[in-house]
């Protein structure tokens, strides 16, 4: 089962597919968290969309949207004031579309967020991002691609600073 503490909101398509491991925890609201307490959690799926959130997930105050996949790997916290998106959230009508694209639609790539994995508070994580096991996001941070394996970055433009690889090789972290 999950833990749910605030009112959070859903709106889930028919067509969608929402699941939640063992023992998650989503938290929502000023009682829980006061990182990101302007906003309640809300997870927002649109038809066919996928959203697949692994065991022992913590996610407070944030939102999750997806028009196609955002998965989010065991062990992972997602701090207050988070943005998970897939796509654009809205379509750019003044941009070409290649093929027969649906222009009114906007675009999409997955998001793949591993296990073990800290997002910091108001950190958005943009769509085609994937993020390795063991990574830390500091607060604040912006993420459009790849990040590695127990990488640590930082904002303005996801940087690394360094690397958790040391302290996994010593057996301190998973």
């Amino acid at each position: 089962g999950f833990r749910a503490s605030g009112w959070i909101c859903l709106r889930i398509h028919p067509a969608a597919t929402v699941s939640l491991g063992r023992d998650c925890r989503l938290n929502s609201g000023t009682r829980i968290n006061l990182v990101g307490s302007g906003q309640r959690l809300g997870i927002y799926a649109s038809r066919n969309a996928c959203i697949a959130i692994a065991d022992r997930v913590g996610i407070s105050n944030s939102v999750i949207v997806a028009t196609e996949s955002i998965s989010i790997g065991s062990d992972t916290l997602v701090g207050g004031g988070c943005m998970l998106v897939d796509s654009d959230l809205h379509a750019l009508p003044l941009v070409p579309h290649v093929g027969d694209a649906d222009p009114r639609r906007p675009r999409s790539r997955p998001v793949q967020i591993g296990s073990y994995v800290f997002i910091g508070a108001h950190s958005i994580v943009l769509k085609g991002s994937c993020i390795g096991d063991g990574a830390i996001i500091g607060a604040g941070s912006v993420i459009a691609g790849m990040v590695e394996s127990h990488a640590v970055v930082v904002s303005p433009d996801a940087q690394g600073i360094g690397s958790r690889r040391a302290i996994k090789e010593q057996g301190v972290a998973p």
